[in-house]
């Protein structure tokens, strides 16, 4: 086993016993140094005054999507085409203005 190999297998190791106990409709890639990309998205709406920012998963990530950072620091994935979620970034892009 190479260095990397055991590395990346400790990783994954990790995320399946943090990924156990959670939800999958919360989760995003948890590694720092690996692509954040959205597996599900939530099927409520997230209360705009609990948001403090959002990204944009990447071209890489099979289901795209918006990650929305809350105050308590969760990670939750949103589907983009949502009327919602667009109102969100809406109001997120001209606060930081």
């Amino acid at each position: 086993i190479k260095v990397n190999d055991f590395t990346l297998a400790f990783k994954v190791q990790s995320l399946s016993k943090v990924s156990a106990s959670y939800s999958p409709l919360y989760l995003t890639e948890l590694a720092d140094n690996m692509p954040r990309c959205c597996y599900s998205y939530i099927s409520r709406t997230i209360p705009l005054r609990v948001v403090t920012g959002y990204e944009r998963t990447g071209s890489h990530c099979s289901l795209q999507g918006v990650m929305f950072l809350t105050k308590s620091g969760r990670k939750l994935c949103a589907n983009p085409s949502n009327s919602w979620v667009q109102r969100h970034i809406r109001h997120l892009d001209q606060k930081s203005k």
